[in-house]
């Protein structure tokens, strides 16, 4: 290969004048930026328009489930009226009396005020028919339910012998001891347990 040496070169160039030299490297300078601009004007890929994400099926929100339907009013079962209760006596229409009489706590004798109680009751049945004495006794709440039922009966049984010392038919005659199950009164007080000490009477005369 032959080789150029630095004065062929020179005599190369030194052929151009200066002027020529300019214009030279003008145009090389020029060949430079049209290839530039020609890289320039390669377009880049225009930016994709960003497609908005297709909208999710949204499920529709399952219809509310229907109220049960009202229970039908069911017919009410005929009542039939009941037939009126009349208690009658052959013997004629009834009269009742009642009265109560008390006693001293723990006591079954009789006081002078529930003596005279019973004298006016039996009074009262004089020359009549008496279908039914009820006697029941009652205590306070003091002592023992089992004492106290026992000292009930010896009440209802006091009242019994007086009446039927009266002249009270002793068969018509009915005693019962409650002891201090029926209060009358509260049993928190003393005067509540007065009168809770006490027997209740009802006499039953034909007219």
């Amino acid at each position: 290969m032959k080789k150029i040496s630095e004065a062929n070169v020179r005599a190369h160039f030194g052929r151009f004048s200066p002027i020529s030299r300019i214009s030279h490297v003008l145009a090389v300078i020029s060949a430079a930026v049209v290839l530039a601009g020609c890289a320039a004007s390669v377009q880049a890929p225009a930016p994709q328009a960003e497609t908005a994400p297709a909208p999710q099926s949204v499920a529709p929100a399952p219809a509310p489930a229907p109220a049960p339907a009202a229970a039908a009013p069911q017919p009410k079962p005929e009542t039939k009226p009941q037939p009126e209760i009349v208690l009658t006596s052959p013997l004629g229409p009834k009269q009742v009396e009642t009265a109560t009489v008390y006693f001293d706590f723990d006591k079954s004798e009789l006081k002078p005020a529930s003596i005279a109680t019973l004298d006016a009751l039996a009074a009262k049945a004089k020359g009549k028919t008496v279908e039914a004495t009820i006697v029941v006794g009652h205590t306070d709440s003091i002592g023992t339910p089992g004492y106290n039922l026992k000292l009930s009966v010896r009440r209802a049984e006091a009242v019994k012998a007086h009446l039927t010392s009266k002249g009270i038919d002793p068969a018509s005659v009915f005693t019962e001891g409650k002891g201090l199950s029926a209060p009358a009164r509260s049993n928190d007080t003393e005067e509540g347990r007065a009168v809770n000490r006490r027997a209740d009477v009802e006499l039953v005369i034909v007219q």
